[in-house]
């Protein structure tokens, strides 16, 4: 029993209120109530640098900001306020809002937990300060508050019930979650998980495997690279500079838009719009209510849209392009290098257009199907064409004609140019 106790600390937040050195609230307004504010450090000065070390919190609110430090020893400074206290009351709620500190030294753990619910009117808030060594793992259940953690090293594991998140300058497993706070990851690196109920996530020069969600959130990435992987319920999705083996992006209700990005890359918008710029990949672009605007895109390109238009402007490489119902106008650019290219642009309901450049050696294949005349089919060089039920065909080749272009619209134009 003498070795159980021995094997871990036991501290207890008995309370003493104090304000200017006196033992009693500054002030008390005309109904008996005051606000205290009690201050409590604890120190671990044998805590290890090691990674060996959880701390862990539950069952506890409050506002909570840690800060990682290099060596051992950890210093923990709790203030309790309690506010609109009768003046007869506040050493009782002080005491039973107390929170415990248990110290598990076999375990390596540090536990800090709730007390019991205030019985009394009036309201207690926490505000947690950790100085602890970099390299600890970290285990936090809030029942609300927010948290701001920075320069730590390990299995951080945090969820509050409602409060905003903020990492800076962290790395290893990652696992954030609150219920209709925010999410910002600023410099992180590892295997990282985020989800917010209602709020919006932001990550910035990010490392490694990023999966993000959120339900009625935004969410904006900037500066990442890794495999990539995050959705938003109602809200909308923005990327700069973003890079990986695979991105993917999926919005109910909400924009995409994207700039310098690169790799194996899908996009998908379910009622709204795609715009992209400075792309290099194997780019997938998927919309079910909106359009779609790519420019500068180097690679192979992949467009689907339910009902929307399509632009397409600075392309080099392979296009395959389809629209149920709107426009679909392509500006592709030459470049000698490369190479087994392969165009397909088609409307169900609209006009296409495509500017081919000088140098591109292209095989035209043009249909338009229920067309109503002719001049449906406009091309600056001649081609071969064939009009039959409503149908016109136009055929054509462009020097060498290595490059395949078909182009197929029902009850619409089309427009072929060459610069």
């Amino acid at each position: 029993m003498k070795n159980q106790l021995k094997s871990f600390i036991l501290l207890f937040f008995y309370f003493t209120s104090y304000l200017c050195g006196t033992n009693k609230p500054q002030s008390i307004d005309n109904r008996g109530s005051s606000s205290t504010r009690v201050k409590q450090n604890y120190r671990f000065d044998k805590l290890l640098d090691d990674g060996s070390y959880t701390i862990s919190i539950e069952n506890i609110s409050g506002n909570i900001k840690l800060r990682g430090h290099e060596g051992s020893g950890a210093k923990l400074t709790l203030t309790k306020i309690a506010h609109g206290i009768p003046e007869n009351e506040i050493d009782e709620v002080h005491k039973l809002a107390r929170a415990f500190i248990t110290h598990f030294e076999n375990e390596e753990l540090i536990l800090i937990s709730g007390g019991e619910k205030n019985p009394y009117k009036g309201s207690t808030e926490n505000v947690f300060e950790l100085e602890l060594p970099k390299n600890i793992n970290l285990n936090f259940e809030l029942l609300g508050g927010d948290i701001d953690v920075s320069n730590i090293n390990g299995e951080l594991i945090l969820e509050s019930q409602g409060g905003d998140i903020s990492l800076e300058s962290c790395e290893g497993r990652i696992e954030t979650k609150t219920e209709g706070g925010d999410i910002q990851l600023i410099n992180v690196h590892g295997v990282i998980r985020s989800h917010s109920y209602g709020g919006s996530l932001k990550a910035s020069n990010a490392r490694g495997e990023i999966y993000l969600s959120s339900i009625g959130g935004n969410i904006n990435l900037n500066q990442i690279s890794g495999i990539t992987d995050v959705q938003t319920t109602g809200g909308s999705i923005t990327l700069f500079n973003v890079s990986g083996e695979k991105i993917g992006c999926r919005t109910s209700g909400g924009s995409i838009q994207g700039e310098n990005l690169s790799g194996n890359i899908t996009l998908n918008s379910s009622g709204n719009s795609i715009d992209v710029s400075t792309i290099n990949g194997e780019v997938n672009l998927f919309t079910s209510g909106g359009s779609i605007i790519v420019d500068d895109l180097e690679g192979i390109l992949k467009c689907e849209a339910s009902s929307g238009n399509i632009e397409m402007t600075g392309i080099t490489g392979s296009v395959d392009c389809v629209t149920s119902a709107g426009d679909v106008s392509l500006e592709l650019v030459y470049d000698s290098s490369t190479k087994d290219n392969n165009v397909h642009l088609e409307t169900h309901a609209g006009d296409a257009f495509i500017n081919i450049p000088e140098g591109l050696e292209g095989n035209i294949n043009s249909t338009i199907y229920q067309a109503d005349s002719e001049k449906d089919l406009n091309c600056e060089f001649p081609l071969l064409t064939k009009i039959s039920d409503r149908t016109i065909t136009g055929r054509g080749i462009i020097g060498g004609g290595t490059v395949p272009i078909n182009i197929e619209v029902y009850n619409g134009s089309i427009t072929i140019k060459q610069d």
